[in-house]
Order: structure tokens, then sequence, then C-alpha cells
């Protein structure tokens, strides 16, 4: 399966009506478009002015995700909440498509939990050997941190050549996604050493280690588990 996470940034003002009419038809896509498998949107809780939602998708494959672009339901239904003039409400919408490497579902279960989303880019040309350590440290971090109940790492295929130096897209290179159980979950990765101490030298930009360009972080609270799903439920 193939995966796509959006950060949406939603224009100062928007009546409350068309906030929940917009977040209703992004929760409604499945209906309408038999290729897209799930659909989870959710009010971003660290900094809703920062970022309004958090929405997540699953396609059967990429082309899927490609087809998805030139379906009616997007270009009709959702497409003109971000056109300019009065009836557009989205002010800046940040996306990335993937399919996860690695990952683990420990608590497929989960349920009132809350999903995290850390999109990534790494610095144009950074060695190979370097960026595959910043990725095994990332993957380590659920042995270190119990809250962590399910987890993924993914790479996006659209950054490959601008991490090896070829010019590429300066997209965002890596997810790194997280459900735990509630805040204090969270709390305790922000708070972990191996956290501190193991991966955050990477996201230094004075120290040696630094090999981050940029990152966005967004989080709120789902039913059941996104990373863990499987269609039909099974």
């Amino acid at each position: 399966m193939f995966r796509r996470v959006a950060a949406i940034r939603l224009r100062d003002g928007v009546s409350e009506e068309k906030v929940q009419a917009y977040r209703q038809a992004l929760l409604d896509t499945p209906n309408h478009v038999p290729f897209v498998h799930a659909s989870w949107v959710g009010a971003n809780l660290p900094d809703p002015k920062e970022w309004t939602f958090g929405w997540d998708m699953v396609f059967s494959d990429r082309e899927a995700a490609a087809q998805w672009r030139d379906h009616p339901y997007h270009t009709d239904r959702l497409v003109p909440f971000a056109a300019e003039g009065p009836e557009g409400i989205v002010e800046q919408f940040n996306v990335v498509e993937f399919e996860p490497y690695a990952g683990e579902t420990r608590e497929p279960g989960i349920t009132d939990f809350i999903k995290r989303t850390l999109l990534l880019q790494v610095k144009a040309g950074t060695p190979p050997d370097r960026v595959e350590e910043f990725e095994n440290r990332l993957t380590q971090m659920p042995r270190h941190i119990k809250g962590i109940r399910n987890w993924a790492m993914s790479r996006n295929p659209a950054s490959r050549g601008a991490l090896a130096g070829g010019g590429g897209p300066t997209a965002w290179t890596h997810v790194w996604e997280q459900e735990f159980a509630d805040q204090s979950g969270i709390q305790e990765y922000m708070d972990s050493p191996f956290h501190w101490g193991v991966v955050d030298l990477f996201f230094d930009r004075d120290g040696p280690f630094n090999i981050m360009e940029r990152h966005l972080h967004i989080y709120y609270p789902a039913a059941s588990t996104i990373l863990g799903w499987q269609p039909n439920g099974g």
C-alpha cells in the first residue's frame, strides 16, 4: 500500500461551518474514490494556528496516488477549498507521498490515541552513510521509548535525486510516524535521553552533525490505528 500525509493550514476568520464542511469532504474521500482505501483527519494539537489539520490517506499503490490528482472528486470537490477568492479557505497545503520501509505495530487494537507525524528534509548531498546512520537511529527510538506503541519510517521516492546531490526536487525526504496512547507518551518521547543524546544532534543547526534542512511536526487524535490499518480490518 502507498500512503500520503498532508499538513493543512486554514485561513484566519474562516467560519466553523466551512471548516467542518472541508473536514468532512476530506473524510468522505474513500466513499467517492474507489482506489482511496482510507482517510483520517484530525485537528493539529501542538499549534492549530500553524497547522489546522493533519490528513492521512491510504492508496492501493503509487499509480493510484497519481490517478487521484485528476479524479473529479479531487479537482471538483476538494481543490476549490484552496482556490483564490471568498470560497477558498486553505492557506497552505504541505504534502508528501511515500511507502513505509520499516515499522512495527505493537498495539494494532489501539483506540482513541494520538498519531504524530514528522516530515523531514535532509540536506541535499548529505553522504549516504550519514543518512543511513540517521535513519537507523530514528528506528531505534521505539526500543528506548515505551510510549511509542506503533511506528513507521519512510523515504520519499521523489527526493532521491536531491539526496544524491543530483539536483532533484527539494521535497521532504523522510516521514517518521508514531502512535501514542496519550500526551504522556509524547512527553516521554520529547524528554527521552535517547532523543536528546542520540537523535537530536542531527537537528542541531549549530552542531557538527547537523544534516537537517527543515522539518514539520503535526499530531492529532484518532479513533483507531492508522499505521496498523489493514483492508477490511484484517
